[in-house]
């Protein structure tokens, strides 16, 4: 299970460090993802690390539904969703 060594939370800000142009020592929890500039693209990206390091499905729809408008949102869908370790894990 090496892949549960990986956090969301290291995962989410490697993908994000790769997709976009946003310099990810100024990610905050108050960081808007319209400010960090990722598309709905990106979040299939994001899902298909995730599924690679933690063997976790991401359900999609269910992102859509809660529409996180932070960084600290996006991060709170998946405490909620998959739990705290998930999250707060450290590799």
């Amino acid at each position: 299970m090496k892949g549960k060594i990986m956090s969301f939370e290291r995962i989410i800000k490697e993908q994000i460090d790769e997709l976009t142009d946003f310099d990810i020592n100024k990610l905050v929890s108050d960081t808007l993802i319209e400010d960090i500039g990722l598309a709905s693209l990106d979040f299939l990206s994001i899902q298909v690390a995730i599924k690679r390091e933690l063997n976790i499905d991401v359900d999609l729809n269910a992102l859509t539904e809660v529409q996180p408008r932070t960084y600290g949102d996006l991060l709170q869908f998946f405490k909620e969703k998959y739990g705290d370790c998930a999250v707060s894990g450290r590799p």
